[in-house]
């Protein structure tokens, strides 16, 4: 059983032997959620605006029997199956979840369920899940029509992205993060609606970890505008480095440089040549060992009346 109320938490008990259960709860008014124990034969049930005013509440929840079976496995589009997926369910077109369930190592769900029309909303973080960037939640799919036991598989729709980090001569480096930063509102094949997010910044939950060859591999969402964090091994001297803009709506290759800060001053080799002078105008030519930026100081009476970057 699963209650929540306006701006508090979710809380969950078990019923005991004799079908009983209780919550302590503040004043306020609560939905809940009953989840039918699996191959019970009855289904789950959702009970709304149960109000708590200053006194205790007597809430008895009749389940019916005949249910039907809602069951599936989530996976990636090579097959992979998404372990600890949470899956929530919920009448079509309401936010009355019934309390949630949760994939197993082979990426299967069931619900027991009374007959209707539900929606299911998926909520995932990488803890546990190699190669996943980020986490997803909100990805919903919608009205799933249970009339008796259905299977509906859900295969998200990620793409596979692989390459490897180096520096600016092609030389692997191993031990760099990759990882996005941002939260993304996410439209694909009119099924899924959710936000995924990425908190790079959290290298250890977040982000992939190439290899001792600079590879790395990972899913994530479709979306044409990512933000890409590469955070370089401790120690390494290489710059901490953002990407914007990232297209990762198609499976690709793609391989990312990391690059050494420059913090030695550019050194003129040619003097400056003044040239084509004028009443107006003059141009002022000069040749440094590398390109940079340089600040010109000018004027009639002293050269710092005046300045140009």
């Amino acid at each position: 059983v699963t209650i929540v109320g306006e701006s508090e938490a979710n809380a969950t008990v078990v019923t005991g032997v004799d079908g009983t259960y209780s919550f302590t709860l503040v004043d306020n008014t609560y939905n809940m959620g009953v989840l039918a124990p699996a191959d019970s034969g009855y289904g789950s049930s959702v009970v709304n605006g149960i109000v708590i005013a200053g006194g205790d509440v007597v809430q008895d929840v009749v389940l019916v029997s005949g249910a039907n079976t809602l069951s599936g496995k989530v996976t990636l589009p090579d097959g992979t199956p998404m372990a600890n997926v949470r899956v929530t369910a919920a009448p079509a077109g309401t936010n009355s979840d019934l309390p949630d369930v949760y994939t197993d190592a082979n990426g299967s769900y069931s619900y027991q369920l009374s007959s209707g029309s539900y929606d299911l909303d998926l909520y995932k973080s990488n803890v546990n899940q190699t190669n996943l960037l980020g986490r997803f939640y909100d990805y919903t799919s919608k009205d799933i029509n249970v009339t008796s036991d259905v299977t509906h598989d859900i295969v998200l729709d990620f793409v596979k992205i692989n390459g490897k980090t180096t520096d600016a001569n092609g030389v692997a480096i191993a031990g760099a993060y990759i990882g996005i930063s941002g939260s993304y509102s996410i439209v694909n094949s009119g099924l899924y609606v959710g936000v995924f997010y990425g908190n790079a910044e959290d290298a250890t939950y977040y982000s992939e970890l190439s290899d001792v060859n600079g590879s790395y591999s990972f899913w994530v969402p479709k979306h044409n505008s990512y933000t890409v964090m590469l955070t370089p091994p401790d120690g390494s001297g290489f710059a901490l480095t953002t990407v914007a803009g990232v297209d990762f709506s198609i499976d690709k290759l793609l391989n990312f440089i990391l690059p050494l800060p420059d913090t030695t001053p550019a050194v003129i080799v040619s003097q400056p040549l003044v040239t084509m002078i004028t009443d107006t105008t003059a141009t002022v030519t000069w040749q440094t060992d590398e390109p940079s930026t340089t600040t010109i100081y000018y004027g009639e009476g002293n050269t710092t009346a005046s300045s140009f970057s």
